[in-house]
């Protein structure tokens, strides 16, 4: 602007309603030939409210809702210009983040604010409040077009909101009425006209007990798949399902009350003989099937074992990899999407970010390393010496027992006909042990103190550590490194066999 024009610039900003009062009283009576008397005018009108700041901020500090914020709203405007005036109680983590993005990371840069460590608050404190990701509909459901070849920026036809028309009766789909039509489509799904839902349903609860399902793609029950091993035992458990209500606890009742399920592995000899080679797949179920454990139930049943498994129903999410370890269950443990933890991955963990209606089953040498290497299970077989069945046994014999019963929850076997004789195994190994540890003793008491202190040490670092990118932090104390002695390298050996980690 020509200096001739500034005089009535400073009118419009005086008469205009949506200027900050304050900035108008400021300029009124001024008569700025250039922008340096603009800027001088600008620099008079904030330098009057700098002393009040302090009292603002100490204000918006103590309130807990936007009710209590200070109500002088052209003071608070100008005193935290650029930034925008949010009432405490109105500060959440998307609020706060919005703002950063809007500031160029300055919350985060320059002010040192640490969202993750805001983020962390939110998962582990007992205080903050119960969340659950859901789907809400708008209040205003509008129709969606056509994604050309699924191309967001390729849109195709508008489509209004209604049954697809594939299933609809006679071809004529009825549009949805109430809102986005999500629940419509649900309970079209879950009807008892839709035979295939029930089916699907059954199929991979049944899967799930016996490790294959009726039919063995369960994403796919449809004219292309292969024929159910049982096609009328699965109708009639879908028809038992429907008419108990849509009840999961009474078909899982069902099954595992069944004769079925309750089949051994390893029946008698001349059950093997008939049916071994017209069913080798065991696909009829003449027998039960060996299933080995996946991670989550693997990991809950060496808790039982060592006595401190945390029964307490609901709470926080935990890390059920890391140090401090947490002895509450599986269910627990939390699970970032984009960082799956390299422990649960190497035991065919599924990945988080797409659907999946089966594990995968390997066998990598990572498995057995962990169970070799993990102070939680060197832990877990201390915990089993502990335990007070273990130490009032007295006798080697009962001893063996208790161990076996604790880890394989049956009794030690003897059979002389074949030449079995688990007790007599047992003692071999623990007394081979005690050999061995006789001529180390000296070295390891020593390296048991060192390992300890190690341990002290690293958990007081784990605690102070306050790296922004750090993952959930359990309570707790790090498991010293100290060798086992020989009746906890027995119990951590019955550890490392199959039939602690298979069902059988």
């Amino acid at each position: 602007a020509k200096p001739a024009e500034y005089a009535t610039i400073v009118a419009s900003v005086v008469a205009d309603s949506k200027i900050n009062p304050l900035v108008s009283a400021g300029f009124k009576g001024a008569a700025p030939k250039n922008l340096d008397e603009v800027a001088g005018v600008y620099s008079k009108i904030f330098s009057s409210v700098d002393g009040k700041a302090k009292d603002l901020l100490a204000k918006l500090a103590a309130q807990s809702s936007a009710a209590d914020a200070p109500q002088d709203k052209n003071l608070l405007e100008l005193a935290f210009f650029p930034f925008k005036v949010i009432p405490s109680g109105e500060l959440t983590p998307g609020v706060l983040r919005a703002e950063n993005q809007r500031w160029g990371q300055q919350l985060q840069g320059r002010a040192g604010f640490d969202f993750n460590k805001a983020n962390e608050l939110l998962l582990t404190n007992a205080g903050a409040t119960v969340r659950a990701m859901a789907v809400q509909d708008k209040p205003q459901p509008k129709d969606s077009p056509v994604f050309i070849r699924g191309q967001a920026n390729v849109p195709g036809e508008l489509v209004p909101r209604r049954f697809l028309e594939m299933f609809a009766p006679n071809g004529k789909p009825e549009p949805f009425k109430d809102g986005s039509g999500r629940l419509e489509l649900a309970e079209a799904i879950a009807s008892k006209t839709n035979p295939l839902t029930p089916r699907v349903i059954v199929n991979r609860v049944w899967m799930h007990h016996f490790g294959q399902a009726f039919v063995r793609t369960p994403d796919s029950l449809g004219t292309q798949c292969e024929d159910p091993s049982h096609p009328e035992l699965l109708d009639y458990l879908a028809n038992y399902f429907i008419d108990q209500g849509w009840s999961f606890k009474k078909l899982h009742k069902l099954i595992m009350l069944s004769h079925a399920y309750q089949e051994d592995s390893a029946p008698d000899a001349h059950l093997k003989d008939a049916y071994a080679n017209i069913d080798p797949e065991n696909r009829l179920l003449w027998r039960g099937n060996i299933r080995r454990l996946d991670f989550e139930s693997f990991r809950d049943s060496l808790l039982v074992m060592s006595g401190r498994i945390d029964k307490t129903v609901g709470g926080q999410p935990v890390n059920i990899t890391k140090e401090p370890y947490t002895y509450r269950r599986s269910v627990y443990g939390y699970i970032d999407r984009g960082n799956v933890p390299e422990l649960m991955a190497n035991f065919d963990f599924s990945r988080p970010d797409m659907t999946n209606s089966s594990r995968t089953t390997t066998i990598v040498p990572q498995q057995a390393l962990f169970l070799m290497n993990s102070p939680m299970v060197v832990d877990v077989a201390r915990q089993v010496i502990q335990s007070p069945d273990f130490r009032t046994a007295g006798i080697d014999f009962k001893r063996v027992q208790e161990v076996y019963l604790t880890v394989y929850q049956r009794l030690p076997r003897v059979d002389k006909v074949h030449g079995i004789d688990e007790i007599s195994d047992a003692v071999k190994f623990i007394s081979a042990e005690m050999r061995k540890q006789q001529e180390v003793n000296t070295v390891m008491k020593e390296y048991a103190a060192a390992s300890q202190k190690k341990a002290e040490q690293r958990t007081k670092t784990l605690a102070e550590s306050s790296s922004a990118m750090k993952e959930i932090q359990n309570e707790g104390i790090v498991i010293p490194r100290g060798p086992l002695n020989p009746w906890e390298t027995f119990a951590q050996a019955l550890l490392f066999s199959n039939e602690a980690s298979y069902v059988n």
